[in-house]
């Protein structure tokens, strides 16, 4: 992992990145569906989770952009969780979700 990290095999750091990334996909779907309620919330929050853990272990671009589609998955779940269904609701939640990024 190590060797990944500092840039020596860029085509095994590209491979290994976008595996990362790919996991966060049937975690997600698995988590989902071992729930009975809030499966979206439940698979987005298990799916940015893994997501996180690959970016914070190997970042690469596959990986910020499966984070980012995990934690927009996540915010319209907890927006359909809260029984919001407004295009105004989702644009609100959508800026505070980028809000701390600045």
């Amino acid at each position: 992992m190590l060797a990944l990290r500092d840039g020596q095999a860029l085509v095994r750091r590209r491979l290994v990145g976008v595996l990362f990334a790919l996991a966060a996909v049937p975690s997600a779907l698995a988590a989902g569906v071992a729930v009975d309620h809030r499966e979206g919330l439940v698979g987005g929050t298990v799916g940015f989770v893994v997501a996180a853990a690959g970016l914070a272990l190997l970042p690469t671009v596959p990986g910020v952009l499966m984070t980012a589609t995990m934690s927009l998955i996540t915010t319209f779940a907890a927006v359909d969780v809260a029984r919001e269904d407004s295009p105004l609701v989702r644009a609100v939640a959508i800026i505070v979700l980028g809000w701390p990024g600045r």
